[in-house]
């Protein structure tokens, strides 16, 4: 059996189910300021603020999906003896971590450690954002040589997905950050709970850009993707 698929295909499907769960989450904080404590099993399911619920559960899979596609990139690099295969093999490590991560939440409890030494608060109560920034500028320089390397098509998304995962994971978690700082104490605002959904969104945006521009890198000399499924 032959499963053909186009990475246009896929994109759109995974906006699909971004739709549906951002539609969900928001639905979700109209009942808790409307209702409070009347549909809090539901809020507790879509809220994209929460863990280990359904939107997480999207998120891990969707992150395993790209670094199950990036380590496919890697296998045909290596196969061209092209010289990129390592580079495609550090991301796909690289997202696996970060698959983990969301479901687990290392950070935070890297956010604990960092305690130690700097005080949280303002935009830096979360403290994981300055190790991971770190790492994100490494990986930049790192990886410049490789992004140049590739397609301009692939390029102009692999940069376009990065602007929007990083956007919200850092620049819009600082920001919320500092919200969550001011409201200590008292009831999450309106504000928090906009920054926080439009966080996840641009990190999901980011993560489905990031997968579409893997396939499009893929089947570069094909319009489709096929699967072929063996008895």
């Amino acid at each position: 059996m032959n499963i053909t698929f186009t990475p246009g295909s896929v994109f759109r499907l995974f906006l699909l189910i971004i739709g549906v769960l951002t539609y969900l989450n928001a639905l979700g904080l109209i009942f808790w300021f409307l209702y409070d404590g009347h549909f809090d099993t539901f809020i507790k399911y879509f809220d994209v603020g929460e863990e280990r619920n359904i939107p997480t559960l999207y998120s891990v899979i969707a992150l395993t999906v790209a670094a199950t596609l990036l380590a496919t990139n890697a296998r045909h690099s290596w196969e061209k003896c092209d010289g990129q295969h390592r580079y495609w093999a550090g991301l796909a490590l690289i997202f696996l971590f970060l698959a983990f991560d969301e479901g687990t939440q290392i950070h935070e409890q890297m956010s604990g450690v960092m305690e130690r030494w700097v005080t949280p608060q303002g935009y830096l109560l979360w403290l994981w954002v300055i190790p991971y920034g770190f790492a994100v500028l490494v990986l930049a320089a790192v990886y410049l040589r490789f992004l140049v390397r590739l397609s301009r098509t692939t390029r102009y998304y692999f940069i376009l997905a990065a602007l929007l995962f990083l956007g919200g994971a850092i620049g819009v978690d600082m920001l919320q950050a500092q919200e969550a700082d001011l409201m200590i104490g008292s009831n999450q605002t309106i504000l928090y709970c906009v920054l926080y959904s439009l966080e996840e969104f641009l990190e999901m945006i980011g993560v489905a850009v990031f997968i579409y521009a893997l396939l499009k890198n893929l089947a570069d000399e094909s319009p489709v993707i096929r699967i072929t499924l063996l008895q």
